[in-house]
């Protein structure tokens, strides 16, 4: 979705197969599947709502007075 480094390891509990695929298949293949793109996105904020939450309480608990 946008070019970015992420330096992390990921452990699989079980047998996994992983697929690498290109930025471009993947717009391709939001542009054909134009509902599953709505409900990725929908997905994408909600978690960026729950992540922005998350941090609004840690602050509250750092700095009380953000109340």
């Amino acid at each position: 979705m946008t070019e970015t480094r992420r330096p992390v390891t990921a452990m699989a509990i079980e047998p996994t197969t992983v697929l690498r695929i290109s930025r471009s298949l993947f717009r391709k293949v939001l542009d054909g599947f134009p509902e599953a793109a709505v409900q990725m996105r929908n997905r994408i904020a909600e978690q960026a709502a729950e992540t922005a939450d998350e941090i609004q309480a840690v602050l509250q608990v750092l700095d009380p007075s953000r109340r």
